[in-house]
């Protein structure tokens, strides 16, 4: 986790100079994802205004923090046909 936040750091500062960043995304499918709210927030005081797409494709933490800030993007990653199915039967809403 301590070379998480260095690397973060490292690239929110290397990266915010630039108008076409326009998100951060600091992890991809829950790989490695550790206090996500943490993550948010700092990039929310760090992060230059972008967009926060706080884990693209998985654990989105928004229902355990109902009324928090938990980043401004949620997606979703269809992987479709064998095992997962149709998009219709991949993901319930």
């Amino acid at each position: 986790q301590a070379a998480f936040w260095f690397e973060l750091q490292a690239m929110v500062m290397s990266l915010s100079p630039f108008a076409c960043i326009v998100c951060w995304v600091p992890f991809n499918e829950g790989w490695g994802q550790f206090a996500t709210m943490s993550v948010v927030n700092w990039l929310r005081e760090f992060g230059g205004g972008r967009w926060i797409n706080a884990a693209s494709g998985w654990n989105d933490v928004s229902d355990l923090f109902p009324g928090l800030d938990t980043g401004d993007v949620a997606d979703v990653h269809n992987y479709e046909g064998p095992p997962f199915g149709r998009l219709n039967g991949t993901f319930m809403v």
